[in-house]
């Protein structure tokens, strides 16, 4: 639902990406609508692309807003979202507030396609998420985010933030691996994640090697201390294990690579499918 760095090795850039998505938009018939992120950097070139459009965001512009956000746990978090006048106080099966926006784009399609809103609202707490995406799983006497379906500069940036979010009793851990498909982008988008690293509030990060070693040293250079980050020059599962072996009771650790990386390998037997 946005323009963001996902495949910029096949297609060269973010503006080729608005290209490639913008071809759905060029598909849709006389009648159809496209449901456009009010505050994407693309927006207006994307608009012009449709017969009609309808807009979800954050900001007073877009029709279904985004206009609270709270998350409870690692499972669970609320979102107000405004249309037509109307609000809605619904519950999500996931947190971070990348899926409050999604929550949003979803109703606004719902009720574009006839649903009922105060409906379309209702089910949204029903949503089944998909495997391996800010997955919580419990182990070692902690919480496990497994969001290693995919990585890209921007997912994981927002995975970073989300691992904040939620109240946790132990410290907040992360496990950051190699982001591929990013071509020409490869060490921009590394050293984007490095620069959220080096803002946010983990307490340990494990850094996986390859490209991703271009994390470890925007962070070091924002001064983000060296003593939290253990980088490591390639990436070894085993050493993966280790770190999640060590966590203590209340932590919770994220995990974030790409597909490529399999890095849910490394979950305890007990709970790995």
């Amino acid at each position: 639902t946005s323009i963001g760095t996902s495949h910029m090795e096949m297609l060269g850039s973010r503006k080729g990406v608005a290209k490639a998505k913008g071809e759905l938009l060029e598909a849709l018939p006389a009648d159809g609508v496209g449901i456009l992120w009010a505050e994407d950097d693309y927006f207006d070139d994307l608009r012009v692309l449709c017969p009609r459009v309808r807009t979800f965001g954050m900001s007073g512009d877009a029709d279904c807003r985004v206009t609270g956000y709270r998350a409870i746990n690692w499972t669970t978090s609320t979102a107000r979202l405004t249309l037509n006048g109307q609000s809605w106080d619904v519950t999500l099966p996931s947190i971070g507030r990348h899926q409050a926006l999604n929550a949003a784009a979803a109703l606004l399609a719902a009720v574009e396609a006839g649903v009922e809103p105060s409906a379309a609202a209702r089910a949204l707490e029903n949503a089944v998420m998909p495997e391996m995406r800010l997955e919580a799983i419990q182990a070692n006497n902690g919480t496990i985010l497994l969001d290693s379906y995919n990585a890209s500069p921007d997912s994981t940036v927002a995975a970073i933030k989300t691992l904040a979010e939620a109240p946790c009793t132990g410290r907040r851990l992360a496990v950051l691996g190699e982001m591929k498909e990013l071509g020409d982008a490869e060490e921009a988008g590394h050293r984007t994640v490095g620069k959220a690293l080096s803002e946010s509030t983990i307490d340990l990060a494990l850094i996986t090697g390859g490209a991703a070693n271009w994390i470890y040293d925007e962070a070091r250079e924002r001064g983000f201390p060296e003593d939290r980050m253990i980088s490591l020059d390639r990436l070894d599962l085993e050493r993966v294990k280790t770190f999640i072996s060590e966590m203590r009771s209340g932590d919770a650790l994220l995990i974030k690579g790409s597909r490529a990386l399999e890095l849910e390998s490394a979950l305890p037997k007990e709970v790995r499918r």
